[in-house]
Order: structure tokens, then C-alpha cells, then sequence
């Protein structure tokens, strides 16, 4: 068990879990209103803004000192536990299963549009792909997201979304599905990009010095290239810039960072404070 001083308290703050030992996320007192069981849920305060009912700007997940955390850790059953005493709360005394700390079943991720490892299996059986989180997206627009009151997280789903995807395809032993369209659009672009770059870079590079190697192929052939070498020497300095230039595109293509599957979050939700 790990606590850690508040800035400007003399009190101590739990930030891991005090089973697993897992670093956990803030929860809001909302979501453990709204979905612990009763005999539990009456303790917290219920009052306070929620992801029900959000409108186009979409929920903003907790950021405040709400002295809970959140434990998606597969390997105990704290689900909840206090920042600053010993009280934890289990997921059996959730109203709802936890899909993130099961390793077998129907697993449910997306709790707002009834999403679970298992639909995402039925979808990648039938269809070789799933759509999941572009259906997640823009549900997220109308009707819009509950994820406070819903999720036992508290936050958005759309990264274990995107990790039940993966699990599930690894559970059926299928390879190149497509996760996300979008990101799928993006990568076959930028690796559109990369592959012109390069190519680009060889052809311009060639160019720059055609002043010296064409000659000899020319007269290999039995064609004098002086006149040819002369005339290409004119325009070696455009060749070198734009050599320098594709040099410059292939190395952001091949060293940009690289953007992640569906891990990030959406503008529905923002990140959680840990």
C-alpha cells in the first residue's frame, strides 16, 4: 500500500491499489452513487453534473479531489478504494459486472451503447471487421454518452473498447483486422507518404548526379554527352534541393509519432486526472 502526501495537507493520498498494488484512476462520488449497490450507493452524494443527458460538448470525466479511485486491475477484486483510509469497495458490490477485470465471458466495455467482447466477436465472425468504435463515436453525438453514471470507470470507453478488439481477434486467431476505419485511412496514407518519399529521394538523388554517371552511359552506347552534361549541370542545384527535401519528408514519415488505436480517449470524454 502506497500513500502519498497531498500537496499542501498533512495528510496522506492512497494512489494504488491496496491489493494488486495497481495505480488506479480517479472516480467520481456520481458513478459510485449510481452503481453500487443500495445498501452501499447511500453514503455518497449523488448530487453534481453527470454524463446524462450531455449535450454536443459532450461529459468531462472528474478532475477534482474526489478521495475515491478506480481499480481496473484483472488481478484482484478492489474495485474502489478511499485515498485516505482503509474502506474499499469489491465488484460484488456492483450493480453491474466489470468487463475490464474478466478474462473470460461476455466482458462488457462500452456500458452507454451495449458493447461487450462478445458482440465484438459475433461482428468480427460475420463481417472480418469490426466497427465498433466509429458506431461508439457517433452515438457519442445523439444520443450522447452516460459514462459517469454507466461505466464503472467513470470515464470513457473507447480505449478498452479498442483493447477488447485486439483480445478479441487474438480469442478467434484472426490477424489484420481493422480496428478503426479512421486510423486505418490514416496509416494507409501516411504509409502512402513514406513509400513516395523514399522512392522520391533515390529518383532526385540519381538526378543530382546525372552530370557525371549519364555521360558514360552514353557513350557507352556510342552518343557523345557532353553537350547533355553540360545542360544537366544547369539544373544540379534544383536537384539537390529537392533531393534534400524528399531526405527531410522520409524522416518525418519515419520517425513521427506514431498515433495509437483508439487509445487516447475522445472529445466526448477527457482524460482523467490520476
Amino acid at each position: 500500500m502506497k500513500l502519498k502526501q497531498k500537496k499542501g495537507t498533512t495528510s496522506a493520498q492512497r494512489v494504488e491499489c491496496p491489493t494488486c498494488g495497481q495505480r488506479a484512476k480517479r472516480v467520481s462520488t456520481i458513478t459510485l452513487g449510481a452503481l453500487l449497490k443500495d445498501e452501499f450507493a447511500w453514503q455518497f452524494n449523488k448530487h453534481g453534473k453527470s454524463c446524462f443527458g450531455s449535450n454536443e460538448n459532450g461529459c468531462q470525466p472528474t478532475g477534482e479531489d474526489t478521495g475515491w479511485r478506480f481499480c481496473e486491475s484483472a488481478d484482484c477484486d478492489v474495485l474502489y478504494f478511499s485515498e485516505t483510509d482503509e474502506s474499499v469497495f469489491t465488484k460484488s458490490q456492483l450493480k453491474v459486472r466489470v468487463g475490464v477485470k474478466e478474462t473470460a465471458g461476455d466482458r462488457p466495455l462500452c456500458y452507454c451503447f451495449g458493447h461487450s467482447v462478445a458482440s465484438i466477436k459475433g461482428e468480427l465472425e460475420s463481417t472480418g471487421r469490426s466497427d465498433v468504435l466509429a458506431d461508439i463515436r457517433e452515438k457519442m453525438k445523439t444520443p450522447g454518452c452516460r459514462c459517469e453514471t454507466e461505466n464503472p470507470s467513470g470515464s470513457c470507453c473507447l480505449g478498452n473498447v479498442a483493447k477488447g478488439i485486439v483480445t478479441s481477434q487474438k480469442e478467434l486467431n484472426m490477424s489484420n483486422t481493422i480496428i478503426d476505419p479512421e486510423i486505418a485511412t490514416s496509416t494507409l496514407a501516411a504509409n502512402r507518404g513514406e513509400s513516395i518519399a523514399k522512392v522520391g529521394t533515390v529518383i532526385s538523388a540519381m538526378m543530382a548526379s546525372a552530370c557525371c554517371w549519364l555521360p558514360l552511359v552514353l557513350l557507352a552506347v556510342g552518343v557523345s554527352g557532353a553537350g547533355i552534361a553540360a545542360t544537366l549541370e544547369a539544373y544540379r542545384p534544383l536537384f539537390i534541393v529537392v533531393t534534400i527535401s524528399f531526405l527531410g519528408s522520409a524522416f518525418y514519415f519515419t520517425y513521427r509519432p506514431k498515433k495509437a488505436a483508439g487509445g487516447g480517449g475522445h472529445a466526448c470524454c477527457a482524460p482523467q486526472v490520476s
